[in-house]
């Protein structure tokens, strides 16, 4: 749903929020969806309905340049990273 859509409901201002993003649960629903999710509007979103937010964003570290520039915008988008090591199960399913 584009944030244009959102602010057309009826809002009042939002107190706290804490909004908890998993990457891997949002990213594979928007492929499904066959749509972008664009971090920057959503921050947008809360900063100027929120009197406090806090956006984590929860993934694993791939070790890649281009995962690495888009954890970098997240960051400097004040977004908390908490990430870990990816990991690579071996065995039988």
């Amino acid at each position: 749903m584009q944030l244009e859509k959102l602010d057309k409901l009826f809002w009042q201002k939002l107190g706290r929020i804490l909004v908890i993003i998993d990457a891997a649960n949002i990213e594979g629903s928007a492929k499904d969806l066959k749509c972008h999710i664009r971090y920057k509007n959503l921050r947008d979103y809360f900063q100027k309905n929120a009197e406090f937010f806090q956006l984590r964003f929860y993934s694993a570290r791939f070790a890649s340049k281009s995962h690495d520039r888009f954890l970098t915008f997240l960051k400097k988008h004040n977004f908390v990273l908490v990430t870990k090591p990816l990991k690579i199960i071996f065995g039988k399913i």
